[in-house]
């Protein structure tokens, strides 16, 4: 369903939630309304939903805090509309299922609780896994909706009273973060019984559990290949022999060619790319420790699509200009003339015996750049990385739903009394509350400095665990603009007077 305006989002709204239970008939209104309102504007904040009422604000706080509210609630509402929309394809037709995990990234000291590391382990925050489906048509992707999502927070492995690493018997006992690609294969179910569905990874689904779990289902999948994992190769007639897949799909000749088109991105220009082609079938056997070790091998096809000769840097690349963000080692020099070529190893589920059938396979391969839209959306668009909550349970719950515009309440219809927004006389908006000294001297005082007044109003405007600080910050702060007006009076009133 299309947003187009307020009227369409309510619309949407009410559609989508209208009939869930969260417990209590007035949650679920009060979820319409705000999703409603999200829909129409994704990047301003809870306040600015509510129109600056206190009481709705608050109202907002409490369903987020609910414990009948949760990610899996709400987002069920999404994709069981989604599901509707796949039973309603052909029965005998194709289905793309897109995962990606993307980590939203909170900064190196975050106040909300609940995070855990990403990247290096300097940052804060948590993981989103999410399955997108889609139907392919023959010259772009029709998008479906969300299947599945599940949020998810590193924890870091444990150590021993000495500090040291607990044993390899220990951290296979762990829970593995692989798990939850293949719990997102499980929810999404087997497919019908005429019905394709492929699931489609990048390097990160390259792990035996998930194409084993998919092929359990009865799906098909797709997956570029970044563990250079032993394989059985089976040459015409000859016994299997025990080769590694990377190094055995890089030997393999030439067997079709074909062009690919390259989207720009970054100081990369858009081109057209002539690849050649290179596919053959073989057994992929399991790890030798973990929870599939002892599995029967897996038999798939291997696709592997080359750039023979990358163009010059000249041609295919723009002049890299520094952003300034990390200094002057922000990208190191490339002393080649030549771009990168390209190069993709696909493991599929999908027989490959002719350039046909190929072709086939790196199309879905593909078509993932609407799941990285999805959320470049929810990290730039709606701003989930900027909205100042104060638990992960919080954040959790408003990643799903596009409910993900939360913000701690700062100084607005909360520090602002109902004769001062009214517009009414006595209302210094610089600090944001009535009864200040700068509009009006109140006891006999002298009406005090606009910058001594928008200091302390921004003092005030502090949140969340600042608050213990706020007095002592507004005082400080005070202090440091008063004693800059006199200092600059003094040099004023000496420059006039020489």
């Amino acid at each position: 369903m299309a947003v187009n305006g307020l009227a369409d989002a309510m619309a949407w709204a009410q559609h989508t939630f209208g009939e869930l239970d969260l417990g209590d008939p007035r949650r679920t209104r009060r979820l319409v309304q705000v999703a409603g309102a999200i829909a129409a504007d994704p990047q301003a904040s809870l306040p600015r939903h509510m129109a600056g009422e206190w009481s709705a604000l608050k109202a907002v706080y409490r369903l987020l805090r609910a414990d009948g509210v949760s990610h899996e609630a709400i987002r069920g509402a999404v994709c069981q509309q989604t599901r509707q929309q796949m039973q309603q394809e052909p029965e005998d037709g194709v289905l793309l299922l897109v995962h990606d995990d993307p980590e939203l990234d909170y900064g190196y000291h975050s106040a909300l609780a609940g995070l855990g590391p990403i990247g290096n382990g300097s940052h804060r925050g948590f993981f989103v896994h999410s399955v997108l489906a889609m139907g392919p048509t023959q010259d772009s992707e029709r998008i479906l909706g969300l299947v599945h999502q599940e949020p998810w927070v590193r924890v870091p492995a444990p150590r021993q009273r000495d500090g040291g690493k607990r044993s390899s018997r220990e951290r296979g006992e762990r829970p593995r973060e692989s798990e939850a690609w293949t719990r997102a294969v499980e929810q999404v179910g087997p497919a019908p019984s005429r019905q394709v569905w492929i699931h489609v990874g990048d390097r990160y689904a390259d792990m035996f559990a998930f194409v084993q779990r998919c092929r359990q289902m009865g799906t098909f999948f797709v997956v570029r290949a970044a563990q250079n994992r032993r394989v059985l190769v089976q040459e015409h007639e000859a016994q299997p022999h025990l080769d590694h897949l990377l190094d055995c799909a890089r030997s393999w000749p030439a067997q079709a060619t074909g062009s690919i088109e390259v989207p720009s991105e970054h100081e990369r220009r858009a081109r057209v790319a002539q690849v050649q082609l290179s596919w053959a079938s073989m057994q992929l056997l399991a790890p030798e420790n973990g929870p599939e070790a002892g599995s029967e091998p897996l038999p798939l096809w291997v696709l592997r699509v080359w750039e023979p000769q990358p163009p010059d840097k000249e041609v295919a690349q723009r002049e890299y200009v520094p952003s300034g963000k990390h200094g002057s080692k922000g990208k190191p020099e490339v002393e080649s003339e030549q771009v990168e070529a390209l190069e993709g190893i696909l493991l599929s589920a999908l027989p490959v015996d002719n350039e046909q059938q190929a072709w086939q396979v790196i199309a879905p391969s593909r078509s993932r750049w609407p799941i990285e839209d999805l959320h470049r959306g929810l990290k730039t668009g709606c701003r989930i990385e900027q909205r100042h909550l104060q638990e992960q349970r919080s954040a959790r719950e408003s990643t799903g739903r596009g409910f993900s515009h939360c913000r701690a309440p700062t100084a607005t219809a909360q520090s602002v009394p109902r004769r001062a927004r009214a517009g009414r006389p006595g209302f210094c908006r610089a600090r944001g509350g009535a009864g200040c000294r700068h509009a009006a001297g109140r006891g006999g005082r002298a009406p005090e400095p606009q910058a001594v007044c928008e200091v302390r109003g921004a003092a005030g405007r502090l949140s969340g665990p600042q608050k213990r600080w706020r007095p002592r910050l507004a005082n400080a702060l005070e202090r440091l603009a008063a004693l800059t007006l006199l200092r600059c009076r003094h040099a004023f009133r000496h420059f006039y007077r020489s």
